[in-house]
């Protein structure tokens, strides 16, 4: 039985934050990415130098739509004190992950999945970010002045 990963990484977008002070940018970027959804929290860093602040947060919404298919959406914000700026990234993904097993009957459902329900999962996934964008760029425009990349 061999196991096979598909990622297709079909967003992405970069927004420049201009905040008063990066640690309390990076804390409020991350309460709004959390009202998106169920996080998983990958990196949460605050780092001073001296004068210079550093700040960093990565995290991912997951959304499962079965067993072999999910939506990952990344944040990773990233703010340092000398510009009194952040950078925030978000990208998606959709990962689909395709087992291959002996027998007709789960062949004839191998064929049947990649031809039909994964494309549906795929639409489903541009339709969900699609969203998760939306809401973001309605909380982000309440609380700080950014532009795009």
């Amino acid at each position: 039985m061999a196991t096979e990963k598909i990622v297709d990484k079909f967003f992405s977008r970069r927004l420049f934050i201009q905040v008063a002070d990066v640690y309390t940018g990076v804390s409020e970027v991350a309460f709004v990415i959390s009202q998106l959804g169920s996080v998983k929290e990958k990196e949460s860093l605050y780092e001073t130098d001296g004068p210079v602040k550093r700040a960093s947060y990565v995290a991912e919404i997951i959304i499962y739509y079965d067993k072999n298919s999910r939506l990952v959406v990344r944040f990773d914000a990233k703010g340092d004190s000398t510009l009194n700026t952040l950078t925030l990234d978000i990208s998606g993904e959709f990962q689909a992950r395709e087992v291959e097993t002996e027998g007709i009957m789960t062949k004839a459902f191998h064929e049947y999945y990649t031809a039909r329900v994964s494309p549906f999962l795929r639409k489903l996934a541009e339709e969900n970010i699609s969203s998760i964008w939306n809401a973001l760029e309605y909380q982000m425009k309440l609380r700080f002045k950014y532009s795009y990349a």
